[in-house]
């Protein structure tokens, strides 16, 4: 995602971009500000680079920096989105495990190596920056915010909101909370929730899984609303509680996007330790936005005895581009700790019963699912993807970890059933993948880039930063489609072009010549690609040699199906004819709608056909036909199109000005190439002389 400017996600979440980079890069050099080592490798851009782009170390022993990560929205509005890191185990002085939090800008050149801003709990035990997340823009100022967590601050947890600024984030507090009753872990997760009231601010969500309303450990989320020029307000809009002792409701909170594609913002909750039958097995609770708070949804059960499904919750954005955003859950307990991350597709009404995509992991006690987010798109594809860690993942490493990165796309099955990429531990109890995130747009290329937290690495934590990038297309061995007419002299492809939308399904269509059969195909496409089975005509004399050129038309008649134009140059001794099939819900039509012969004999009209665009902005197409031997010099033809189709005359002629220099032999639209608002064609003389120099062409 780039958040160039402070998220609102009122409904859907912002458009995600991206795609990563690859290859070893080469080191140029290291800094040392305020107290974090900052590594920059320099590379090509290719995708997803196999070392992190940007490299930032912890520097206290035991402190845990990249325990929690985070895009940070862009919180000095430079148009760079910023990341924000916790490090809850930093001993302040004396007192311990009173935790830090720093935030990093974005840039140009991407990640700054030293930390914008700085900030460290002032209580031992608080473990300030348990959990991080951007807060969106609380106060409506156009600056992101961030919220922070810290739930051992004073025995009860709380909450912190810095405000951004043109300067950055400010130093003093803008808002805070406290849980108000001892050991209930106030703030062990925090998340932007998007706007769920409508009022064009962002809300945040705050769990406090140990909160004993009701009953022991059940747990409570609250949600408090943004308020323009003051920011948040200090009374929840809305909070709920637990209903089952010890199953932590709000170990994990999330804002979802829009699962029901309503335009308003959705939550999740995580409850990983809920009993249904199962013990520990884990449950989800989706609330759906209903213009003034959260309605219940639905809720999903873990599928097996210490599943702990719920334990990580996100949104997946809309990884298959149906235009409702997904979820995923990871179930990091599952099958002796290998753990199963979950992708559900939203819907109209709800998320679906059962997820389409399921990853289980193979390694017992890996922790699969331990940490899930949004990783935007990063393969910059259009389509939103995820990452999922396993932090205790041996891989060359006992703990060493492992973030997989899952891509979207245009597909009815699974998305999980191949990582895309993967990334393993470099050391010895690293614990890669503890946290992941996706980082938003760090260096303003309009691509996502990827965030990794180890916070064990070298004792001190790690935080690695991969920058996006499109993927480099493969050379393909063979073709995706092929169709051979098994006809002697067929002359199959001898013209070939897109044909648009024929048929209004969405999915491109593409014209064939076969010229040496007498006939042009079109052939539909489809969710699959393009289908073996075709639509066809055929010349109305023999021997014209009909599909020696054809073409899209464009929309000639403006009822929203393209149309296509069919040249046959041979007709009656090589006069030629050109003709028009328009579209419709079923298609092509089986007689044409336009049909046109030359006008003079051996002329060759239709000897090149095309698409002129709209060459007099009334808002239908129109075409262009050339005929390159038309009185020995040559000559193109424009017909206009209107509500009822084309005009049997020309509407425009221009004629060659020497012989045989073959003007029309070529001829397309052009665009707008003076951009005044109306299309222009192109035409090529391919055998005209010039100044003595034969057969330049023109």
């Amino acid at each position: 995602m780039a958040y160039h400017r402070p998220l609102l996600w009122n409904g859907m979440f912002p458009k995600v971009l991206s795609g990563l980079s690859s290859a070893p890069r080469r080191t140029i050099g290291a800094i040392v500000a305020v107290g974090v080592p900052f590594l920059l490798f320099a590379g090509i851009g290719t995708p997803l680079p196999t070392f992190a782009d940007v490299v930032l170390d912890g520097v206290q022993p035991g402190e845990r920096f990249g325990a929690s990560v985070a895009t940070a929205g862009d919180v000095n509005g430079d148009g760079y989105s910023d990341i924000i890191v916790g490090m809850p185990d930093y001993d302040n002085g004396a007192d311990t495990d009173a935790g830090r939090v720093m935030v990093f800008h974005g840039s140009a050149t991407g990640l700054f190596g030293s930390a914008a801003w700085a900030m460290t709990g002032g209580l031992a035990n608080a473990r300030f920056g348990h959990s991080v997340s951007t807060a969106g823009d609380v106060n409506g100022d156009g600056y992101s915010d961030v919220i922070i967590g810290a739930p051992g601050y004073s025995g009860q947890g709380a909450v912190f909101v810095y405000h951004g600024s043109a300067t950055g984030l400010q130093l003093s507090i803008a808002w805070s909370a406290l849980g108000g009753e001892a050991g209930c872990a106030f703030g062990t997760s925090v998340a932007l929730a998007g706007d769920v009231n409508n009022d064009l601010v962002s809300d945040v969500l705050v769990g406090a899984p140990l909160a004993n309303e009701s009953g022991a450990d059940r747990g409570k989320v609250y949600c408090y609303r943004g308020a323009l020029a003051t920011g948040l307000v200090a009374t929840p809009l809305w909070t709920r509680s637990g209903t089952q002792d010890n199953a932590q409701f709000g170990f994990s909170v999330a804002g979802a996007g829009d699962l029901n594609g309503d335009g308003r913002s959705d939550i999740v909750i995580g409850e990983p330790f809920f009993d249904a039958s199962l013990t520990d097995r884990g449950r989800i609770t989706v609330f759906h936005g209903n213009g003034t708070g959260l309605s219940l949804s639905v809720t999903r059960d873990g599928p097996s005895s210490n599943a702990h499904f719920g334990h990580a919750v996100s949104s997946a954005g809309d990884m298959n581009g149906d235009g409702f955003s997904d979820l995923l859950v990871g179930a990091p307990g599952y099958s002796t700790g290998r753990g199963r991350a979950y992708g559900y597709r939203g819907g109209a009404t709800a998320i679906e019963a059962t997820a389409t995509s399921i990853f289980n992991g193979t390694q017992v006690s890996a922790r699969l699912g331990s940490s899930v987010s949004l990783a935007g798109d990063v393969n910059a594809d259009g389509y939103a993807d995820v990452v999922v860690g396993a932090p205790l993942h041996d891989g060359g490493f006992t703990d060493g970890g492992q973030a997989l990165v899952f891509i979207g796309g245009a597909v009815a099955g699974s998305h999980f059933t191949t990582a895309y990429r993967t990334y393993n531990g470099a050391q010895v109890n690293a614990q890669m993948g503890f946290s992941v995130h996706t980082c938003g747009d760090v260096d303003g290329d309009g691509v996502s880039d990827l965030l990794l937290g180890a916070p064990e690495q070298g004792g001190v934590g790690r935080v690695g930063v991969h920058e996006g990038g499109a993927d480099v297309l493969s050379v393909p061995t063979a073709p995706a489609w092929s169709q051979e007419p098994d006809v002697a002299n067929a002359w199959m492809g001898a013209s070939v072009d897109q044909a648009g939308d024929v048929n209004g399904d969405g999915f491109a269509d593409v014209i064939v010549g076969v010229p040496g059969m007498n006939q042009a195909r079109v052939y539909l496409g489809s969710p699959a690609g393009l289908l073996s089975t075709y639509w066809s005509a055929t010349g109305s004399a023999a021997d014209e040699e009909f599909g020696y050129s054809v073409s899209g038309a464009g929309d000639v008649n403006g009822d929203g199906y393209s149309d296509v134009i069919i040249g046959g140059y041979a007709h009656d001794g090589f006069r030629g004819r050109a003709y028009v099939y328009l579209g419709s819900p079923a298609g092509l039509g089986a007689t044409y709608h336009w049909r046109v012969t030359g006008a003079t004999a051996a002329g060759r009209f239709g000897g090149s056909v095309s698409s002129a665009g709209d060459v007099n902005g009334d808002g239908y197409s129109d075409i262009v036909v050339g005929a390159f031997l038309e009185n020995d010099v040559g000559a193109v033809h424009v017909y206009h199109g209107s509500s009822t189709g084309l005009t049997s005359t020309a509407s425009w002629t221009i004629a060659g000005t020497q012989v045989n220099a073959w003007f029309g032999s070529v001829v397309t639209g052009g665009g707008d190439v003076d951009a005044d608002g109306y299309d222009d064609v192109l035409i090529g003389g391919q055998r005209h002389d010039n100044a003595g120099l034969g057969q330049c062409g023109v």
